[in-house]
């Protein structure tokens, strides 16, 4: 496979798991990006954004080894970025997406109402809620995101503001109290495979805290959020690549709150799925981006839906200090504790961005990992380990 080539579209942190997955895989690995930390990593870089469709056409039209044995086109980004990568597929007779599937995802707003044709439950089929949230249309939903009481709303101050956030392109739905779920699946030839369901634990900010495997909601509920994204992916038209959907389960309903056709963050694909399920979630994306071996990686994905869970893993995050003076040039320092963990897996510290996102002020990450049956105890010890460094250093900053 020496004289196939795999390119990707970036290749900052978040892009090395693919592109070290095509590299696995034995393909040459060309790298689309401003100088990014994968350009190490890549046969062939090209500085350039990758947003820019028609100059990546032509960088491959006018290397004739690109042109000529291009297999696949990745990127582990979202929004326009998805667009621009299976936009060049299609322009090479690469697999990819059709527009108009990718196009389905761009409005949350437009789609959960077709969601509700379908019949799939989503916030909006709650019936006189006690609270609303404010969600930005595209984007980030965490960004701008707000809690409003119902009871408020009918205040002038507060409809004008309602219809002022309306009018700047937020939607307002129902707020939902419930188990929060995301589901991590691989899209093939059309169809879905499910890979992984956990649960989310957020803070009081909206920002992650934890994501545990397994999900703790029961198997009618998994297999109902399955069912779910299987037709979303059949009536939406993807058909190849990665899907993304999140849920809050309450009373034995899973509402869709958001999907996409993405891979995600927080570390689920990139850590959860190989350290837990023993799934290479990469490998199995760059296979289907080139219709390398589609019926092996089917086998291998039904074969994966079959095993018995036997681990368990958690995943959480150290919150950001309350004087606000994490930087990306602070150094984080881990308790003993976690690497005394006997499920210690890996601590890392994260590049914190003054953003209004509320995930990226999160200055560092843990993962452990136990037998099925000790999963409440991870819960608990991760709980621990988070409340400590708060301690300390509120400690340290006082």
């Amino acid at each position: 496979m020496a004289d196939r080539w795999f390119l990707s579209l970036g290749a900052g942190q978040n892009q090395l798991p693919l592109i070290m997955a095509a590299k696995a895989l034995g393909f040459q690995v060309a790298c689309v990006d401003a100088d990014a930390v994968g350009r190490e990593f890549a046969d062939r870089f090209y500085c350039a954004s990758i947003l820019d469709r028609r100059n990546i056409i032509d960088i491959i039209t006018t290397d004739s080894d690109l042109s000529s044995s291009l297999c696949g086109v990745g990127c582990r980004s979202f929004a326009k970025a998805v667009e621009v990568a299976a936009s060049v597929s299609r322009h090479f007779s690469l697999p990819s997406n059709p527009h108009t599937a990718l196009r389905f995802f761009r409005d949350k707003s437009k789609y959960k109402k077709k969601l509700q044709q379908w019949q799939i439950p989503v916030p909006f089929d709650v019936q006189n809620p006690k609270k609303l949230i404010v969600r930005p249309a595209t984007g980030f939903a965490k960004e701008g995101l707000q809690i409003i009481d119902t009871a408020k709303a009918s205040e002038e101050s507060t409809s004008q503001t309602l219809k002022d956030m309306v009018s700047a392109g937020h939607f307002v739905e129902p707020f939902i109290d419930g188990n929060e779920c995301i589901l991590l699946g691989l899209v093939s030839d059309g169809t879905f495979y499910p890979v992984i369901i956990t649960d989310r634990i957020r803070n009081s900010d909206f920002s992650d805290q934890m994501h545990v495997f397994p999900s703790s909601v029961d198997a009618k509920i998994r297999y109902d959020m399955a069912e779910s994204c299987r037709q979303i992916v059949r009536r939406s038209g993807l058909l190849n690549g990665p899907f993304l959907a999140e849920f809050i389960v309450s009373n034995g309903v899973a509402y869709l709150v958001e999907c996409a056709a993405e891979v995600g963050g927080e570390f689920l694909a990139d850590d959860m799925v190989p350290l837990a399920t023993r799934l290479p979630y990469f490998e199995l994306l760059v296979k289907i981006l080139t219709k390398t071996d589609p019926d092996g990686v089917r086998r291998q994905l039904l074969d994966h839906l079959e095993k018995e869970r036997q681990s368990a893993m958690v995943i959480g995050y150290l919150p950001p200090s309350e004087d606000g003076n994490d930087t990306e040039a602070s150094q984080i320092e881990f308790s003993a504790a976690v690497y005394r963990h006997a499920g210690f897996l890996f601590a890392r510290q994260l590049s914190v961005r003054t953003a209004n996102r509320p995930n990226n002020r999160r200055p560092g990450v843990i993962g452990l990992s136990a037998e099925i049956s000790k999963r409440q105890q991870l819960i608990d010890d991760m709980k621990s380990i988070i409340a400590n460094h708060k301690e300390s250093s509120n400690a340290t900053s006082n």
